[in-house]
């Protein structure tokens, strides 16, 4: 999947009133689930790589699209492009945003920076190997999910199923 359209879809899931995603919070949204994903599934969930820049890592094409917001709340303009994406992986998107939404985006590029981390002793703008990325995650897999469970919430997907954003997941089937 394009980087952007995963942008644009986490983007969709935020529409209260207190909407906070920044340009840097997007991107640690982003690099979570597909960190998540690689761990869970083995696979990647977006098509382009990581870099690893001053802030933590960023994915340059996001970063050229947001850029000129700085560092103030990215407005959703409506719309998204269809995802081909199973349930399982929505869950998934939607467990991230669940978990990391209620931080700053300050407080998740310092989770990005701990030492062992895939920035971690990077240079700037050198690329995050998946594998590197993969690797880091399935050890934090656990810990995810009591997060997750930690989070009472309903079913993300039957609820996401019944909001105005259903039309913007076309749901394969495995």
């Amino acid at each position: 999947m394009k980087t952007l359209d995963l942008a644009n879809f986490i983007l969709s899931l935020d529409q209260s009133e207190e909407a906070d995603i920044t340009p840097m919070k997007l991107q640690k949204l982003i690099y979570f689930a597909h960190g998540y994903h690689l761990a869970v599934f083995g696979n990647p969930l977006i098509s382009e790589t990581f870099e690893a820049w001053k802030h933590g890592p960023v994915v340059k094409g996001v970063y050229e699209s947001f850029s000129s917001v700085g560092n103030k709340h990215i407005k959703y303009n409506g719309g998204s492009p269809k995802l081909k994406l199973d349930k399982n992986s929505v869950q998934l998107i939607g467990d991230v945003f669940k978990v990391y939404n209620q931080f700053s985006a300050g407080q998740l590029s310092k989770v990005t920076h701990l030492k062992g981390t895939p920035w971690y002793g990077k240079s700037n703008y050198e690329v995050i190997p998946n594998t590197e990325i993969r690797a880091y995650f399935s050890t934090q897999k656990e810990q995810f999910i009591k997060m997750v469970e930690d989070i009472e919430d309903e079913d993300f997907v039957q609820n996401f199923n019944k909001s105005k954003y259903k039309d913007f997941v076309d749901f394969e089937t495995l």
